[in-house]
C-alpha cells in the first residue's frame, strides 16, 4: 500500500556561528514534522485542508497560510496566552489530524551538533560514558550561554579545552551557593574536569540535516511502511535536505514549493506551532540570569485557562502522545530536555477533566507540573544511560503474541509467558549468547539450546548481573558469547563466566 509524506521544519539556522549562537532571539532546538498519510486518502485530506484554508483566507489574501500567523506573543504563556481568534484557529487546524494521519517529529540541538564535532575522536568506556558527558556540556552551553566558551569556539578553537575548565570551575564555584539544588550539576561538572585533556579544532559548523531522516526511516521500518514517497519543502539549487533524506537511506524523495503542496504547508503548520510552544516553556523555566541558583518554576497564568484552551493542550496531547503512536514517533539527540518538558505539560494538562480542577489549587499548579517534568526528565536521563538497541515491533509483525530478537530467540510481549531459565541441581552450565531485560526491568537470557537460540527469563536475583553485563557491552567489553554456569544455593542464585 502507498503512503505520501510531507516534511518541514522549524527554527532552521543556514549556518551556525558564533552570531547565530548568541543572537537575542536564538533558539537552540532544530523542529521537523513530517505529516503522510495512505495516498488513497490523499484527496480527502487535501479537500479538508484547502477548506480550512479557505475559511482562514483572510490571514493569507495574497499568499499561502504558513505557521507565521501565530506569532510568539500569543504562545508567551502556552495555549493560556491565545486569544478567542487563534484558538479557534488552531482548533479547526487541529481538528484535521484523524486516525489516516501519520505524524513524525523530531527536535535537535544546534549547540549538540557543536560539541559532537568537538567530541567526535571520544568514545563511551567501561568507566565513562561519553553520551553523559556531552548531554551535560551541551545542557550547560544551552542554559548559561558563556560568551567567553562560544567565542572560543568559533574564533579561538586551540583554547577551548582551558576555557571549558575555566567555565567549569566557575560554575563548580557558584553553585555552592545552594549546593543542595546543584549537587548533581556540581558532580557532573567536576566528573568532566577530570576527563577533559585536548580537542581538535573545528574547520567549520554546519547544521546536519541527516538526523530527522534516520528517525523518521526507523519510524517507516516500524510501521512496515516501504511503499511512500517523502516531498520536502523547497530551499533552493543546493537540495541539502533533499540530499540528506537519501544519505538517509530514504527512497523516492523529491522537493516542490510548498504553495503548491499542501501536505508541506500542514507540516509546517505543526513544526511552527511546536517551535513556538517549546520556545515560550523553555524561556519561562530558564532564569533570566543563570548566574542566580534558584528554582524556576511556571508562573500561574499558564495554567489561567478556559475551556477551550484546555480542549487545544488535549487535542495536541492527542497528536503527539497518541495519534498513530510508534516508538519512532519522536526522535531527538543526547540533549532533548525541551521536548521531555513539552510532552511533561501535554501529559499534565491532559489529565485535568476541566478547569474548575485547575483553579482549585492554581498558585501551585507550576510545583506540580516543576515535580512532574522533573520525574520526566530523570526517566530520560536513566534511559540514556541503557545503551541497549532499541528494535521496535515491526507492525506487520503485531498480529503474533511474540517477536523474535536479534539471536533469532522468542520473546513473548506478555513476559509472563516466557519459560524461566532451568537450573536443576546445584549448578548447570549454559552457552549464553546475550544477556538484557524488558521494559519493567526483568532480566532475560538467549542460550544456544541443541543448536537453536531459546530466550529465558532469569531469576529476579540475576538482575545486577544482567545489567552489569549490559554496562560491559555499552562500554566495548562485551564477554558474550560465553559459557556460564548458572548455580542455585538455598535459592540464592549466581552466574559465572568461564
Amino acid at each position: 500500500m502507498a503512503y505520501n509524506f510531507y516534511y518541514d521544519e522549524s527554527e532552521h539556522s543556514r549556518s551556525i556561528g558564533f552570531k547565530t549562537v548568541t543572537a537575542e532571539n536564538f533558539y537552540d532546538n532544530f523542529i521537523t514534522v513530517i505529516v503522510g498519510w495512505k495516498a488513497e486518502n490523499e484527496q480527502r485530506i487535501q479537500e479538508q485542508y484547502c477548506e480550512f484554508e479557505q475559511k482562514y483566507i483572510d490571514r493569507h489574501p495574497k499568499g499561502e497560510l504558513k505557521s507565521d500567523t501565530i506569532q510568539n506573543k500569543q504562545l508567551r504563556c502556552g495555549f493560556a496566552s491565545t486569544k478567542k481568534g487563534n484558538i479557534n484557529f488552531i482548533e479547526d487546524y487541529f481538528g484535521l489530524f484523524s486516525d489516516d494521519v501519520f505524524v513524525y517529529l523530531s527536535t535537535f540541538s544546534k549547540v549538540e551538533y557543536i560539541v559532537n564535532q568537538l567530541f567526535k575522536d571520544y568514545k563511551s568506556s567501561l568507566m565513562f560514558d561519553m553520551d553523559m558527558m556531552k548531554y551535560s556540556i551541551i545542557k550547560s552551553l544551552v542554559i548559561y550561554k558563556p560568551r567567553e566558551l562560544v567565542d572560543a569556539i568559533y574564533n579561538d578553537p586551540q583554547n577551548i579545552v582551558s576555557t571549558l575548565k575555566d567555565f567549569f570551575k566557575d560554575r563548580i564555584k557558584k553553585n555552592k551557593e545552594n549546593s543542595s539544588l546543584k549537587q548533581r550539576e556540581t558532580e557532573s561538572f567536576e566528573q568532566i574536569l577530570l576527563f577533559l585533556d585536548d580537542v581538535q579544532p573545528i574547520a567549520c559548523v554546519d547544521w546536519d540535516y541527516t538526523p530527522p531522516f534516520v528517525g523518521f526511516r526507523c519510524y517507516l521500518d516500524e510501521n512496515s511502511i516501504d511503499d511512500y514517497s517523502l516531498t520536502i519543502d523547497r530551499e533552493g539549487e543546493h537540495q541539502k535536505t533533499v540530499l540528506a533524506a537519501r544519505k538517509a537511506g530514504l527512497n523516492n524523495v523529491g522537493d516542490e514549493e510548498s504553495d503548491h503542496q499542501f501536505g508541506i504547508r500542514m507540516a509546517d503548520m505543526m513544526a511552527g506551532t511546536l517551535g513556538k510552544l517549546m520556545k515560550a516553556l523553555c524561556k519561562a523555566i530558564h532564569p533570566s540570569s543563570p548566574d542566580i541558583v534558584q528554582k524556576t518554576v511556571l508562573s500561574s497564568d499558564w495554567f489561567d485557562v478556559s475551556e477551550s484552551q484546555l480542549a487545544l493542550y488535549k487535542k495536541l496531547h492527542h497528536i503527539v502522545c497518541e495519534l498513530n503512536n510508534s516508538w519512532y514517533k519522536s526522535f531527538a539527540g543526547v540533549y532533548a530536555d525541551d521536548l521531555v518538558c513539552l510532552n511533561a505539560l501535554l501529559n499534565f494538562m491532559n489529565h485535568f477533566e476541566n478547569t474548575e480542577q485547575i483553579r482549585a489549587d492554581i498558585k501551585m499548579q507550576g510545583e506540580y507540573y516543576n515535580t512532574c517534568a522533573c520525574q520526566a526528565l530523570e526517566q530520560d536521563y536513566q534511559r540514556k544511560q541503557i545503551k541497549l538497541p532499541i528494535d521496535p515491533i515491526p507492525a506487520s509483525h503485531l498480529k503474533e503474541d511474540y517477536y523474535l530478537n536479534q539471536r533469532g530467540a522468542k520473546v513473548y510481549y506478555d513476559i509472563r509467558k516466557q519459560p524461566l531459565l532451568p537450573i536443576p541441581g546445584v549448578s548447570i552450565k549454559y552457552m549464553v549468547l546475550s544477556v538484557g531485560f524488558d521494559k519493567n526491568r526483568v532480566p532475560l537470557i538467549t542460550i544456544k539450546e541443541n543448536g537453536k537460540s531459546v530466550c529465558y527469563k532469569l531469576p529476579a536475583q540475576l538482575l545486577e548481573w544482567s545489567v552489569t553485563m549490559v554496562a560491559m557491552a555499552n562500554g566495548g567489553m562485551s564477554l558474550l558469547p560465553s559459557e556460564v554456569i548458572f548455580t542455585n544455593k538455598d535459592n540464592h542464585y549466581y552466574a559465572d563466566i568461564l
